[in-house]
């Protein structure tokens, strides 16, 4: 569950203590590398230390509770990254919850990630996320690149999930092209066992944009009725106009007396100037 970024932030007006300012100044000379790192790292148990040290342990202290909270077990830094991990109390004893954070210049970005526990392949995809997540600037450009990207996946992958993650990766960064949010839509009706995944993406297009944006029915759906009405709707008047179209190509036109006239006038016409040219050579 990723949660919203946040700016690096400052405590210092907290603490009445942390407004005098040669205190103030000592904790300002300290750049947020050692700090983000102190705080999920030092061990702060010795207090005869020096007062520049002590007011910078107390600093830490007030760092930690309120970046980390209360209510966490553990938490540390991953070694030789910028990532640190939050553990916190699970209702569900056979799961573990962490709140997984990566400072990224003067922004904290994090995200939710509950792991069942002494299960290997859980562990595998957990260790996956915490190292192969990372964080770029949202631009639209992006929804180019990654929909390249996708155009070059085999069929079987553009019809599965992978291929939905590309084409909603890919529209995250330009959400004004629907176009690419029907497409992953329409692939993923067109595979197998996407069914929990439709559910929530036409609950989520129906609610954001008043449609669902389907090609043809699925079965095994539990949707909301209206929802679902909306659904059925889309589907019946596309199948409507791909019947009209298909008809219209296989009658003939119809046509007047006046326009075969015409027809017969403008042949004669073209044979005519034909013929002139060819006594004029």
């Amino acid at each position: 569950y990723y949660l919203p970024n946040r700016k690096f932030p400052s405590y210092l007006a907290n603490q009445d203590l942390f407004d005098i300012p040669v205190l103030r100044k000592e904790i300002i000379k300290v750049n947020q590398e050692r700090i983000w790192s102190d705080s999920f790292t030092k061990t702060i148990d010795s207090w005869r230390i020096p007062l520049k040290e002590m007011i910078y342990n107390l600093y830490l202290l007030e760092f930690r509770s309120r970046l980390i909270g209360p209510q966490a077990v553990d938490f540390g830094l991953f070694m030789n990254t910028n990532k640190a991990y939050v553990t916190l109390n699970h209702f569900n004893n056979d799961y573990t919850s962490e709140v997984i954070f990566t400072k990224k210049g003067g922004q904290i970005f994090s995200f939710l990630l509950i792991t069942v526990k002494n299960n290997s392949d859980a562990e595998l995809l957990r260790y996956k996320l915490i190292d192969e997540i990372e964080y770029l600037q949202s631009i639209p450009l992006l929804t180019n690149i990654i929909y390249k990207e996708y155009k070059a996946l085999k069929y079987r992958d553009k019809i599965d999930h992978t291929g939905m993650l590309y084409l909603l990766s890919a529209w995250s960064h330009d959400e004004i092209k629907v176009n690419i949010l029907k497409e992953a839509i329409s692939n993923l009706e067109r595979g197998e066992r996407n069914e929990k995944v439709l559910e929530s993406i036409y609950n989520y297009s129906y609610k954001r944009f008043g449609r669902v944006f389907s090609t043809k029915k699925v079965q095994g759906l539990n949707l909301d009725s209206n929802v679902l009405l909306k659904r059925n709707i889309e589907i019946e008047k596309r199948e409507s106009l791909k019947v009209i179209k298909e008809k219209r190509i296989k009658e003939p036109t119809q046509t007047t007396i006046e326009d075969d006239y015409e027809k017969i006038i403008q042949k004669a016409k073209q044979n005519s100037l034909k013929t002139n040219r060819i006594e004029l050579d």
